[in-house]
Formats: C-alpha cells, sequence, structure tokens
C-alpha cells in the first residue's frame, strides 16, 4: 500500500468532526555515554525508571538564547526527568535558499543536549502551512536543519523535525462545504515534509488532536487505496506523533487513556509511537476546564500522570508522554516564567 501517492477520491466526512471539535477543547501552542557524563547518565536512567519517558515542547527562543537561560533549561529538565524536547526554530526566507537564524546558539543548545543525553527536535509549525509556497519552503527549512547537522560533530545534532500545524483551526475546516479539500492539502503536505525529512536522516512527526481517530461509521476519507479515519492516514505517513490529550484526568469515561485508546492502538499495528500530551497552561477563551492541569493542585498532576504511565507501560505504542510546554510548565510549578519575545 503506497501512501506517498494521492490520487484523492474523496467521498465524505460526517458533520460530527464539527460537534467533536465544539467538545474536545483542543489547543497546543516540530547517544553515547561520554565519561564526563556517567553520573548525568545515571540520574537520567533513575528518572526514565520512575517516569518513562517524558518530553516538552519549547516555543520561546528566550529560552535557549543566553548560555544562562540554557543552563536553567537543562537543570529543569534533569530535575522533571525530560529527556526529549521540540524547540521553535526560526528561518529566514528571504534569501536563495531558508537559513536557520540563531544558528550559532542552537549549535550550543544541541552540544548541551548531546552531553546531557537530551534528544531534540526542530519545532515549526502553522496552520497556514498547508497551502503552496509553504510545503515547499518548509521542505527548504528541514534541509536547513540537516545543514546544521552537517556542521556539527558527535551527537549533537536535531533527531528530528516536528511540525504542530492543526489545520482544524482555518476558516475552511470549520464548513462542510470545504472541510474535505482541507485535509486533502494537509495530508500531502505531510507527505511532502515527510519525504524530506527522510531524504537528510531526520525523523518526522507532527501534532495532532483527539478527534482524528473518529470511527470510519462516523467519518472516513477515501483515498485510492482504502477508506480510513485521519488519524489512519497520518499515522502510516509520520515516523510518530504527539497526541493532544488535554484532559486532567487519567481516567474515566473522559480521561486521558480512554482517549489515547484508539491512536496508541493504531500506531502499535504499524510498529510505531505515539507520545501523549497533557497540558498545564491556563484556559483560554471559551476553553472548558478539563482540558488543562492549571486548575489542579500540582500534586494532582503528578498522580495523573504516573497513573497514564504506569498504565501505558506495557503497550508498545506508547512513547512516552508530552508535557506542554517548557515556559508554562514552569509557571505551574511556581517558577520564574521565561519572558516573552
Amino acid at each position: 500500500m503506497n501512501y506517498y501517492l494521492f490520487v484523492v477520491k474523496w467521498c465524505r466526512l460526517a458533520l460530527v468532526i464539527s460537534a467533536m471539535l465544539l467538545t474536545s477543547g483542543l489547543r497546543a501552542e516540530d547517544s553515547n555515554v561520554t565519561p564526563s557524563a556517567t553520573n548525568q547518565t545515571t540520574n537520567a536512567a533513575s528518572a526514565t525508571m520512575l517516569h518513562g519517558k517524558r518530553g516538552t515542547w519549547v516555543w520561546r527562543k528566550q529560552s535557549w538564547l543566553a548560555q544562562a537561560d540554557r543552563d536553567a533549561l537543562f537543570s529543569f529538565l534533569k530535575k522533571q526527568g525530560i529527556s526529549v524536547i521540540l524547540v521553535q526554530i526560526h528561518t529566514d526566507y528571504s534569501g536563495e535558499k531558508p537559513v536557520l537564524e540563531n544558528q550559532e546558539q542552537l549549535s550550543a543548545l544541541l552540544r548541551q543536549a548531546a552531553s546531557q543525553h537530551v534528544i531534540v527536535h526542530a519545532l515549526d509549525g502553522d496552520p497556514s502551512h498547508i497551502y503552496p509556497p509553504w510545503p515547499e519552503k518548509l521542505s527548504g527549512q528541514i534541509r536547513a536543519v540537516a545543514a546544521l547537522n552537517a556542521s556539527l560533530t558527535g551527537n549533537a545534532r536535531f533527531t528530528g523535525v516536528h511540525y504542530d500545524i492543526e489545520p482544524y483551526i482555518l476558516p475552511a475546516f470549520k464548513k462542510e462545504e470545504t472541510r474535505l479539500d482541507v485535509c486533502k492539502a494537509y495530508l500531502i503536505a505531510l507527505q511532502t515534509l515527510a519525504q524530506t525529512a527522510r531524504a537528510q536522516g531526520l525523523e518526522f512527526s507532527v501534532d495532532i488532536p483527539m478527534f482524528f481517530a473518529t470511527s470510519e461509521k462516523k467519518k472516513y476519507l477515501d483515498t485510492d487505496e482504502e477508506p480510513d479515519t485521519l488519524l489512519g492516514h497520518v499515522a502510516h505517513i509520520v515516523d510518530w506523533f504527539g497526541l493532544m490529550a488535554y484532559r486532567n484526568k487519567a481516567s474515566g469515561a473522559d480521561g486521558i487513556l480512554v482517549h489515547s485508546e484508539a491512536d496508541i492502538s493504531v500506531m502499535e499495528k504499524l510498529g510505531k509511537k505515539a507520545w501523549i500530551g497533557v497540558e498545564t497552561g491556563p484556559n483560554r477563551g471559551d476553553d472548558p476546564p478539563k482540558i488543562t492541569f492549571r486548575n489542579r493542585p500540582v500534586a494532582e498532576f503528578d498522580g495523573e500522570i504516573k497513573e497514564v504511565e504506569s498504565q501505558m507501560a506495557g503497550r508498545k505504542g506508547y512513547g512516552g508522554l508530552l508535557i506542554h510546554s517548557y515556559e508554562l510548565y514552569r509557571e505551574y510549578l511556581g517558577q520564574a516564567s521565561v519572558t516573552k519575545p
């Protein structure tokens, strides 16, 4: 089955998506041990045994531009048992080919990450990125990430590229008559980026919402291969994804585990991993309280995420826990805020 050839024959997408969008409350803000790092490795291994793998998004460049901020970042990661970070990159598209900004600081970040055995993925994305000229421009961005990798030595490198595109935010997605066109453009864009990333030796991953897993009886996309949920199509394209399972309870009918099950099962069948995301930021607009832990005590947050990790520990399709985000998690724990750009 070739998921890289899209002669798309879209049949239907049921109205249930719109209803689920209203109730989901979705949002989101892309080694070897050295002798000198023995103690760090031991601590990281201990954290992994206690919690399982944990990661976070790092959105603000003020979190890593200065050495003092990088030190604060890695100190926080070590304390919280976080070994994977998705770092927002910034790209200059004004020239003949895209060039990463802040390369000196990014290189320092990657070297420090390698010394502390932290995996780094380059992060970017916007709903408009599904439309031309963005897939081509982002392919250039991916090549720029690979070029930075090539300039570095040892284990200092971006492991992959991670895109937080969220096409359902687009007005066209919210209209039944144009929703299928948005889905088509989204999947084709992902295919383009995935092919480019793999050609450059990089993993390719995205963030997705819970409702992509809607059953085929309610919603499906029919390609020249076979009908599938939007989750199914995305799962075949990516190497892994972050599921925004934004609820503040692990168990129950509306809990994190229930909302993650379909995604974990799909990735298990494909031999891939889904990372489960949780929110620590404040509610915005009409967001229901249940989508974030910000209104819950930290001790309750710790208990709920440990329950998720415990229940998922034996699942082959589970990659780890993603906590949104470094900057918001710090605030939630009562630490000093990172200055906004």
